[in-house]
């Protein structure tokens, strides 16, 4: 009987633990979906946009996404970086061209739906699994930590730059100018 009760426990288990898979999955596709129609409203109300290469990319890589969303893992990504650097300069070519496009005044709308989708695309990965949340909490901490650190810095050597140009004496025949004190700052 305590078998019986153990097994149906583990199967009720593991249909939630599915269910609850399937409503995070359709969440984000839910998601991405919203972005391939705006992009594709885009694409109507600005023509120039519509036959540039970037669109068609762009649609397909998003419907890409979309269908790859309930097989895609942080470990199958991490699996996948020894392939990726195995094409590295091909993929560099790519990219520049990518960035090169997506850095253009006129593609502004589809620059913002890529960040987007790349923001959705980590997030998914993040909530998927605890150790990839936790890890960019601990990585988004440091960065605003050394973030804040420069800033003290800055202001530190600001300061001391300026109690040494209006601490100096009268009788030194040195002039320091505006250039020179904003190289020093860059320097540092």
């Amino acid at each position: 009987m305590i078998i019986l009760l153990v097994f149906l426990l583990l199967v009720a288990f593991q249909w939630v633990r599915v269910a609850r898979a399937e409503a995070h999955i359709m969440k984000y596709r839910y998601r991405l979906y919203a972005l391939r129609d705006r992009l594709r409203r885009i694409a109507i109300e600005d023509t120039r946009i519509g036959k540039n290469w970037l669109y068609p990319y762009m649609d397909s890589t998003i419907s890409d996404t979309i269908n790859m969303l309930p097989n895609m893992s942080g470990w199958q990504t991490l699996a996948l970086i020894p392939v990726s650097h195995s094409r590295h300069d091909r993929l560099l070519v790519v990219l520049n061209q990518l960035r090169h496009e997506l850095s253009k005044p006129a593609n502004a709308p589809v620059r913002e739906i890529y960040t987007e989708m790349w923001q959705e695309i980590a997030n998914q990965l993040s909530d998927r699994h605890f150790v990839i949340r936790a890890e960019m909490a601990t990585l988004a901490t440091i960065f605003h930590g050394i973030k804040k650190l420069k800033i003290v810095l800055r202001k530190r050597e600001r300061r001391s730059l300026e109690s040494v140009l209006l601490n100096e004496p009268k009788n030194v025949n040195r002039s320091i100018s505006a250039d020179d004190c904003a190289l020093s700052m860059a320097a540092g």
